[in-house]
């Protein structure tokens, strides 16, 4: 499909490649490639750093794996210091959503990792627990891919091994504890120890009533795409928030909705999950969102369908 540069944002062009076979570091600096591994240092402790290769180039890989990355960013230089762009979550175009309380089959995660996915949220609405986190946070993190968590309550929150925190405030919700209520308990709980510097806030609206997040938070759903619209704006103008989520949670949304919300959007990031299991749904919400989120496909069509997904994108 033709290339498609959304309105408001031009993405920063990475040229990628698959290695053949697992990769040892130094082949790696030789070819000029960058291997990611999310959990290469704990990230409150990660520092920038940069290795010199003998040919003058310059390799900032604070998150560099010695074996192996299905999604490799490849850069030519010829005798001079090169800057390597490492992708950061606004660079992302699709993310792949996790549930702990779901059980993924066997090889599931290797193709998940093989998949072309930018990153890996793990996030769900029901009984998460600190047990169940923690076991899908073992599972994924030697794969190499950026590592997301997406606290459901302030009594499931992981830190060690993560890259990001993506914290959602339902904007469209009825009840204010899903809007700051939440957060204020985490902060008191923590007293201090929450790690700022990797912690996104996200404005969500939820908008599929029948869902577990739409019950839950007792959203406001049924909005029309001017409403949309208006809670986008106050989110990215008024609100500040980085990212702007439209959150359909297992049913596939109106392109008229996300149109409308990618319209009111200037500077936040625009997400969008819900219903995406197929290569043209996939294609067709990108035109507007910057990022999708694809969650329960995987479970319910398993890992096949993500590469679709993936391939339709990027």
């Amino acid at each position: 499909m033709p290339e498609r540069v959304p309105p408001r944002r031009i993405r920063t062009k990475i040229k990628c490649c698959i290695p053949p076979a697992p990769l040892c570091l130094g082949d790696a600096l030789k070819r000029g490639i960058i291997i990611s591994l999310s959990e290469y240092k704990h990230p409150v402790n990660r520092d920038l750093w940069l290795i010199r290769y003998h040919a003058n180039i310059f390799i900032e890989p604070h998150l560099l794996h010695p074996l192996r990355h299905p999604r490799c960013h490849r850069f030519m230089t010829k005798k001079k210091q090169v800057p390597v762009i490492l992708m950061k979550w606004k660079d992302w175009v699709h993310v792949t959503k996790l549930d702990p309380d779901k059980q993924l089959k066997p090889g599931d995660i290797d193709a998940i990792a093989a998949s072309g996915t930018d990153a890996l949220m793990l996030s769900g609405t029901l009984n998460v627990t600190q047990e169940n986190l923690s076991a899908l946070l073992k599972q994924v993190k030697t794969y190499g891919l950026p590592l997301v968590m997406e606290p459901a309550a302030p009594d499931a929150v992981l830190t060690r091994g993560i890259d990001y925190i993506f914290v959602p405030s339902v904007i469209n919700s009825a009840d204010v504890q899903w809007v700051v209520g939440k957060h204020r308990d985490w902060v008191q709980v923590q007293k201090g120890k929450i790690p700022w510097d990797y912690i996104v806030p996200e404005a969500y609206i939820v908008l599929n009533p029948e869902s577990s997040v739409g019950r839950l938070t007792r959203s406001f759903c049924n909005l029309t795409p001017e409403e949309v619209a208006a809670y986008t704006t106050i989110a990215d103008r008024y609100f500040h928030f980085p990212i702007v989520y439209i959150e359909y949670s297992g049913k596939y949304g109106d392109p008229a909705i996300v149109k409308a919300a990618s319209e009111a959007v200037d500077k936040s990031i625009l997400y969008y999950g819900g219903g995406i299991n197929s290569a043209e749904k996939a294609a067709q919400m990108s035109q507007y969102a910057d990022t999708i989120v694809v969650g329960n496909a995987v479970y319910d069509q398993g890992a096949a369908v993500l590469k679709a997904t993936v391939d339709a994108i990027q």
